[in-house]
Parts: C-alpha cells; structure tokens; sequence
C-alpha cells in the first residue's frame, strides 16, 4: 500500500515539475501539489501558505479544501513562535510537527477555533529560497490526533521543495522582465540621444556641400566619407535597437499566415528586386501562431540578404518553401543562387557585427542575422544555414502553435 501511494505521489511531483518546466501559473502548480496531497493522505487538508511582502504575515497560496472560515483564519496570519503550526514553521525556518492541537502550547491562541473545524493535528515545514530565506510554508492539517509517518513527512518536504523551486522562478522572470523593460527604455532614450548629434553632421554636411566647390575635390571627398560614416553609425543604433526589442513582452503572437508575411515584404523590397532583376518564388507558407512583426523582420532580413549577396551577372534567384510533417513544427526554406558562404564561416554568421566581405563592397552592419537568429529563438524554434553548388539555403523551424 505504501508503495502504491509513493508511486502516486512521484506521479503529482513529477507533473507539477513538468508545469513549473513549461511556465505554467504559480496556483496551477500549487494546486497540483496540494490536491495531489490530499489525494493521498486520508483525513488531510493539504495547504500552500506564502509569505507577504511585509516578512511578518502568511497568506493564501493554495488551500483547495479549506472552508470559508478556515481561509479567513489562515490568510493574514502573523508568523511567530506561538502562532499554530505554519506560523511558527515560517517563524523558526523549521518543520513544526503538532500530534495534538488541544495541548499543544503553540496554538493556544487558536484552540477554539481548530475545535470549532474539527483540526486535531497539523505538521508543516518552511518553503526555503535558496538563499535561507523564507518564502512560505506546506502543511498538512489532520481531522485526527496523530503521529507522522514517513510517507507524510516526505510529502511535505518534497512537496515544499518544489512549490520553493516555482517561487524562485516566478520572481526570476519578474525581475527578468523588468531588467528587460529597463534596456529596452535605456535602449530608446540612448538611441534618440545619439541619432540627433547623427542627424545635425548629415544635415549640416549637405549645407557644406553647397559652399564647396566643384574644384575641390579633397574637400568634398572627406565630406561624403564623414557623411558615411554618420549614416553606417544611424544604421547602426537601429538594428541595436531592433535588436533589443525582440524579446519585448509586450508583443503577443496571433495566428500569421507567412504567404501574407512574405507577399509585404517583397512590396518592401520592390526597388532592390527591379534593380537587381530578382524573381522571388513562394510555395506553400503555412499560417502559424507568432509574432507578425518580427516574422516580417525575420523574412525581410533573409530575402534582403539574399538579393544583396548575388553573383556579378546573375539575376538572384530566391525560392521560399516549406513542409510541416505533422509533429507539430514546419521548416521553412529559403533558398538563393548567390554568392555562397565558406565552410569556416557557416559558425560565425548568425554572431553580432561578424561581416564576411569588406563594407565598401557590401553595405550593412552586420546584425541583421543576429536578429533573424533571435526572433526565431524566441518563437522556440531554431535556424540553420546548409551550403550548396550556387549560393545558400537558410532552414527555419518554427513551432505552428505558441504556449
């Protein structure tokens, strides 16, 4: 019998770790956890208690099968060495054992009521950050005076070890969001700031221009490079900025049909497609949940680069197709007639700034792969760059649904 609950119990943890491993909500994870346990201990009321922002007062985390009354008793309670069995848990950073609540000295204070619901005995232990601190307590509250078994015990020592491990990861993302939020407004502040000083040498170097004359050529030369320069550095601070925005949580993903995607950005690019004689071919986009900006970035970016790095004499040819198998993923093509990428460069590519041709030959900055590389990382999929005979294929895979 012992081993059929412990099985059972290894089957609630393990489901509430699979939660905590997707991001599922914080109650979701603690009600697993609870309900798992009262699932398997008789006579039990299983509850998650959370520390309060003051340190001084316990709160409702999860407590599926508290009565009304018993939900106002616990919820706001003050932690303390005479304050029940939770209390005192989060008060002493130990597990506090109590086999009979009637003569139990540390719930004095709540005998009668305990009687009134009919609590007899009541084990908790502290939910422990790791770094010592107190985050909250697990408890089991028994209608019956009891001593603990093992299999109990470690209910409650598991059981507040995972809802610990789901806190700390909630309060890492919360701080990781807001770390987030405070590049990406420094970001836009540092990028306005530097883009104006940017937009005064390109405005007042076409001024000079008109005060230079035609025979000065050494003049005008050393303006059109400071100019260049000026417009390489404006090109620059944006990618950065595009850059810093991907994993902005204030985009939301919605069904994107990629056909649609794919059909602007050729609007988009129309000029580069006449002047370089291009023919871009779609087959088969499939519509999938993401981000729609940034999959016109993503495309934008890879077709740009396409139409940019053609051979000398050869109109680019770029086919853009695409297979989902059924698993739930599609892989996406991109195909080009190009100049091709050498074997020692195919693990540089997707770095920040790593160029592979000279600037005067090929314009740009040097990120844009980077921030194919990203927004693909943060749909949860993953891009790759395969050599051929004549140019590249890109090969995107994307989940078709987001979580």
């Amino acid at each position: 019998m012992a081993s059929s609950v412990h099985e059972e119990i290894l089957k609630v943890q393990n489901l509430a770790l699979k939660q905590l491993a997707t991001g599922k909500p914080l109650p979701e994870i603690f009600n697993t956890l609870t309900l798992g346990a009262e699932q398997n201990v008789e006579d039990a009321y299983a509850s998650i208690l959370l520390l309060d922002n003051s340190g001084s007062r316990l709160v409702d985390g999860s407590t599926p099968s508290f009565s009304k009354c018993m939900k106002q008793a616990f919820n706001g309670m003050l932690i303390g060495p005479l304050a029940g069995s939770c209390g005192t848990a989060a008060y002493s950073k130990q597990l506090v054992i109590v086999e009979d609540i009637s003569t139990d000295h540390r719930w004095a204070e709540f005998k009668d009521f305990a009687h009134s619901e009919g609590l007899e005995s009541c084990y908790s232990a502290p939910i422990l950050g790791s770094d010592g601190s107190v985050l909250g307590t697990f408890a089991l509250t028994f209608t019956k005076s009891k001593s603990p078994i093992d299999i109990e015990l470690e209910i409650i020592r598991s059981s507040a070890h995972i809802a610990s491990l789901a806190i700390e990861r909630k309060r890492f993302e919360e701080n990781l969001q807001l770390y987030a939020k405070e590049l990406e407004d420094f970001s836009s502040i540092a990028s306005h700031d530097l883009q104006e000083p940017l937009r005064k040498i390109i405005i007042f170097g076409d001024r000079l221009k008109l005060r230079i004359s035609d025979s000065d050529e050494q003049s005008r030369d050393y303006l059109e490079r400071m100019q260049a320069a000026a417009l390489r550095m404006r090109n620059l601070i944006d990618d950065l900025l595009r850059f810093s925005k991907i994993d902005s949580k204030d985009r939301s993903y919605e069904v994107t049909d990629l056909g649609k995607v794919v059909e602007n950005v050729l609007v988009d690019l129309e000029t580069r497609i006449k002047e370089t004689k291009g023919n871009v071919n779609l087959r088969n986009l499939p519509v999938i949940k993401a981000d729609p900006v940034q999959m016109h970035q993503l495309f934008l970016n890879l077709i740009g680069n396409a139409l940019k790095f053609h051979r000398e004499g050869v109109p680019p040819v770029i086919n853009l197709d695409n297979s989902c198998e059924g698993d739930g993923r599609c892989v996406i093509t991109v195909e080009d007639n190009g100049i091709g990428i050498e074997e020692e460069h195919i693990d540089k590519i997707f770095k920040p700034f790593e160029r592979l041709h000279g600037r005067s030959t090929y314009e740009g900055t040097g990120i844009g792969l980077t921030i194919c590389n990203k927004i693909v990382a943060r749909h949860g999929g993953e891009i790759m760059v395969k050599r051929q005979s004549n140019g590249v294929t890109f090969q995107i895979t994307l989940p078709e649904s987001q979580e």
